[in-house]
């Protein structure tokens, strides 16, 4: 199964992937440990995940607005 978020950041987001990572609609990982991501105030955004994931996410306000969650399939 694969993981759809879609958020848009309500404040600057800084994302540090600690294990697992963010990959495409495929379910293929793109973003891996050790990583880092900035979404800044305003932007639309989004991650699949298709395996276990954990990030170190800080905000400089308010956390995301989530937009849509989904699980699909892979390659769904």
């Amino acid at each position: 199964m694969l993981i759809k978020i879609v958020a848009n950041a309500r404040s600057d987001e800084h994302i540090y992937i600690l294990a697992g990572g963010h990959g495409d609609k495929s379910g293929r990982q793109r973003l891996f440990p050790g990583e880092y991501l900035l979404h800044p105030q305003g932007l639309a955004h989004g991650a699949f995940l298709a395996i276990e994931t954990t990030v170190f996410q800080v905000y400089s306000g308010e956390p995301d607005e989530l937009l849509d969650y989904q699980i699909l399939p892979i390659g769904g």
